[in-house]
């Protein structure tokens, strides 16, 4: 794709009008785990919440550490592999934020090795290498939110980020099959899939169709032999059972068969609750609130992106030239699109809401070239891999579908679908219109140029976030860098007080949420339950846990005031949860008040009584 004459002829373009790199993969590798190093070290401890979620994250595997059984001895609702897995290696070094930070970030590290080897292969080095920075700097460290946790280093909820690692590798393996067609890798890709399952059900859900979608263009791919044999597909899925019917026979030693069935299916039982599903915290989460206003806010995005790229294609269709005329073209266009992404706010939290179009889009693309190219064996792993790749990200938007964004759970479920964004932008787009003999550069400049913007306008957030989080929370390998608030600062001092408060062997609840504080604290509660808000007390009942508590009082309970305005609700004791309030203010007695924490110890032990199992049932 050289221009005219000798200068041009020795600059070599990529479709996308960028210089191709001609060194090896080693130059990527610095570039990216330099970014990964600079994210790393400029977020160090500021990854946590000091009171939201994460403290289940680390309470659950300490205790499992310990010897105590989840489903039985801890109540969980999400499939057994992330809490095992994280208290292996609580088990092998010190239980710590610091341990499990570091696990993570090897995880993290696992994910964006796989990022690139799918982009390499799908597309190539150059979109590969774009793909993984944009990973580390937007999704892999980031905080949108007042709330942390919503990143890879300390997730909510560790069965997103091990359910995307898994099936990543799934996707990965099922390409590499395809290009060597040994059947250990079709197992293999099989194999992970079932460990998706013991996850959250809506990743094994996208995975599970991606799969489908692999197999199934496998099946119809020509050639001397099919792609996919009735005895390969007969050993991917006996090999995707195999772990949870691992988990199964696991649990069962440690359970009646019945209650290890349901803990193998984890969060599945969830999935049709209607009262959950009906909460105004989901339906916020999936733009059903206001469908009409969020779809209409999708198609002006849309517009908005179709309006940049426009002129772009236009000049493809009109403009040819060698190597240096599209070399300028894309430094023109790049020029003009980020300079004012940098000087304006671009609204970033709904920048991504036109993704889930985008994916229905290139799916059909995928289709269609995959229909028309008819690949035989080897040829088939880029067409297949394009297809699966794009049915796992599009699915994985389904539970944000008319509110898509990368905040909150979009740091894991709009992850892929933004991969594949630049897959087409800087890839597959300007091959589309360099086979076709145009001039492919300001299309590939204009996309480069809004994934430049992008990543500078979530940096600048991140900035603001990093330098204002100050106060240190915990001590050792506990820190925890928060905003330096009333919040902050009270649960700093509650830390401070508990073993004045408590004897070393005393236990401790926090109502309604903060078992950041039993860990932070190494407090063990006495019940199975840990959090209190009201999806816990939908999923388990609170009856159950009333039960709980009258079965095993913790000698001291700790109130932490909580905002649930998400849920179109009160503060607990006013809204939801006023028996297990009530029951608490009967039986225990307020001993001093930190800022707005009040620490409560119980009254008596004794509460076996007819008159509290009344109260229970």
């Amino acid at each position: 794709m050289s221009g005219s004459g000798p200068p041009a002829a020795r600059l070599r373009l990529l479709p996308s009008g960028l210089p191709a790199v001609a060194a090896g993969p080693w130059v990527a590798w610095i570039a990216i785990a330099a970014g990964f190093v600079i994210m790393a070290a400029w977020s160090w401890q500021t990854w946590p919440d000091v009171l939201v979620d994460y403290g289940r994250e680390l309470y659950v595997p300490w205790r499992l550490a310990a010897g105590q059984t989840l489903y039985t001895e801890i109540a969980y609702f999400n499939g057994p592999l992330s809490p095992y897995f994280n208290s292996v290696w609580f088990r092998l070094f010190e239980p710590s934020v610091l341990t499990l930070s570091l696990v993570n970030l090897a995880v993290t590290a696992v994910i964006v090795g796989l990022l690139y080897r799918i982009v390499t292969a799908l597309a190539d080095r150059l979109t590969a290498t774009v793909a993984a920075l944009l990973f580390v700097t937007v999704f892999g460290f980031g905080q949108l939110l007042v709330t942390a946790n919503y990143n890879y280093v300390s997730p909510y909820s560790h069965e997103m980020t091990h359910g995307i690692v898994l099936s990543l590798l799934t996707i990965d393996l099922l390409i590499v099959y395809l290009r060597t067609r040994r059947p250990v890798l079709l197992g293999a890709a099989g194999a992970a899939l079932g460990l998706v399952f013991l996850t959250k059900p809506e990743l094994f859900a996208a995975a599970a169709a991606a799969q489908t979608a692999g197999l199934a263009c496998m099946a119809v791919a020509p050639g001397h032999e099919r792609l996919i044999t009735a005895r390969r597909l007969g050993g991917f899925l006996a090999a995707a059972a195999a772990p949870p019917l691992v988990a199964f026979a696991l649990l069962w030693t440690a359970m009646p068969a019945e209650a290890a069935l349901g803990a193998t299916l984890g969060g599945w039982s969830s999935v049709f609750n209607g009262e959950l599903t009906s909460l105004p915290f989901y339906r916020r989460g999936m733009g059903l609130d206001e469908p009409g206003r969020n779809f209409l806010l999708m198609l002006l995005w849309s517009g908005g992106y179709a309006a940049a790229v426009a002129p772009a294609i236009f000049v493809a269709f009109i403009r040819r030239g060698g190597a240096r005329v599209r070399l300028a073209l894309s430094g023109a266009v790049f020029v003009a699109v980020f300079v004012p992404l940098l000087l304006v706010d671009a609204g970033w939290a709904d920048a991504f809401r036109p993704l889930p179009l985008l994916m229905l889009l290139a799916a059909a693309a995928a289709i269609a070239g995959f229909w028309r190219s008819s690949p035989s064996e080897p040829s088939a792993a880029k067409p297949i891999g394009r297809v699966v790749m794009i049915v796992f990200a599009g699915a994985l938007l389904a539970k944000m579908s008319l509110n898509a964004r990368i905040e909150h759970y979009g740091f894991a479920l709009a992850m892929p679908a933004t991969m594949v964004l630049v897959m087409v932008g800087l890839c597959w787009g300007p091959q589309w219109l360099a086979r076709r003999q145009r001039v492919a550069a300001p299309l590939g400049a204009a996309i480069a140029a809004v994934l430049c913007g992008a990543a500078v306008g979530h940096l600048r957030i991140y900035h603001e976030i990093f330098r204002h989080k100050t106060l240190e929370v915990g001590t050792g390998r506990d820190v925890i860098r928060a905003f330096d608030t009333k919040r902050g600062r009270s649960i700093s001092e509650l830390l401070g007080a508990l073993d004045g408060l408590m004897r070393p062997d005393e236990t401790l609840a926090v109502l309604p949420e903060g078992v950041m504080v039993n860990f932070l604290g190494r407090r063990l509660n006495p019940t199975p339950y840990l959090n209190f808000m009201p999806v816990e007390l939908i999923i388990f009942g609170e009856a159950e846990m009333i039960a709980a508590f009258v079965a095993h009082p913790p000698d001291v309970i700790v109130t932490i005031p909580r905002n649930t305005a998400e849920y179109g609700l009160g503060a607990f004791g006013q809204g939801y949860g006023e028996r297990l309030h009530a029951w608490t203010l009967e039986h225990y007695r307020p001993v001093t008040q930190i800022g707005d924490i009040l620490v409560s110890r119980v009254i008596t032990n004794d509460l076996q009584g007819d008159q509290h199992g009344r109260i229970a049932r």
